[in-house]
C-alpha cells in the first residue's frame, strides 16, 4: 500500500487536475436513489430553514447546500451518478482515488450531490474537508503557487470566516472518460500545516455563479 507521502502527492495532483479523483459523466438525468446512500442525509447534520438548504458540519467548518441536494458517502456509495461524478468509474486511478477519499473521511470530509443537475451520470457535486498541504505547504502563498501551476486556472483572493483565502476556478476534459467539467475551489489556511476547502465540480453549463456563489459564501470555519 502506498505511503502517506505518496498519497499526499497523489492528492495534490488529483485536486489540481479537476477531478477530486482525476477529482468528477448516457442515461436520463439521475434522480435520488432511495436504495443507496446517495439519497441519505446524516441525521447529525443540521438542516437550515425549510427550502433554504441543509448545513453540513464537520471538524472545523460548515457549508450549506441547497435543499434538493443529497449528502453522500463517497467511500461506500456505488450508485452510477456518484461513481461517475467523482471520477471513480472506469478510471485507472480509481483505486487510488478511493484510498485518498477514505483518508479524508477519517479527517471529517463531507460530500454532497445535486441529482437534478446530472448530464448523463455526471452531476454537480461538492467535496469539503480539512487536510494537510504536505511537502508543498498549507500557507496562503503555497496554496496560491500550487493553484497557479495548473494551466488556465483563475486564482482570486477572497476570505472565509475573516481569514484570507483563495477562490480557484478551472475547467477542462477528464482524460479517463472525456467528460468536460468546471471546478471551483475555495481554500483557506487554518494553521501552518492545515487548510480547509470546499470544492464544487460539474457540467460547465450547470455550475453557474447562481449555484456556486451561495454555497461558497456559506463556507465558514467553526
Amino acid at each position: 500500500m502506498f505511503s502517506r507521502v505518496t498519497l499526499c502527492t497523489i492528492a495534490g495532483a488529483l485536486l489540481l487536475s479537476g477531478c477530486q479523483g482525476d477529482p468528477s459523466t448516457t442515461a436520463p438525468p439521475a434522480s435520488p436513489d432511495t436504495s443507496s446512500s446517495a439519497a441519505s442525509v446524516d441525521p447529525t447534520e443540521s438542516p437550515a430553514a425549510a427550502g433554504q438548504g441543509q448545513v453540513l458540519r464537520s471538524r472545523g467548518f460548515s457549508v450549506t447546500v441547497p435543499a434538493g441536494w443529497n449528502q453522500v458517502d463517497l467511500t461506500t456509495d456505488t450508485s452510477e451518478v456518484v461513481q461517475v461524478s467523482w471520477g471513480v468509474k472506469d478510471n485507472p486511478l480509481g483505486e487510488l482515488v478511493m484510498d485518498l477519499q477514505k483518508e479524508l473521511k477519517a479527517k471529517g470530509a463531507v460530500w454532497a450531490l445535486d441529482p437534478a443537475s446530472a448530464s448523463g451520470s455526471f452531476a454537480v457535486h461538492l467535496s469539503a474537508a480539512c487536510d494537510s498541504g504536505g511537502l508543498t505547504g498549507s500557507d496562503l502563498e503555497s496554496l496560491r503557487r500550487k493553484a497557479q501551476a495548473k494551466t488556465g486556472a483563475q486564482v482570486e483572493d477572497t476570505a472565509v470566516g475573516g481569514k484570507p483565502a483563495l477562490k480557484i476556478t478551472s475547467s477542462g476534459t477528464r482524460s479517463h472518460d472525456q467528460v468536460t467539467y468546471k471546478q471551483v475551489d475555495v481554500r483557506v489556511p487554518v494553521s501552518d500545516d492545515e487548510f480547509c476547502y470546499v470544492s464544487l465540480e460539474g457540467p460547465p453549463e450547470s455550475l453557474t455563479p447562481a449555484v456556486v456563489d451561495p454555497i461558497a459564501a456559506s463556507f465558514t470555519l467553526e
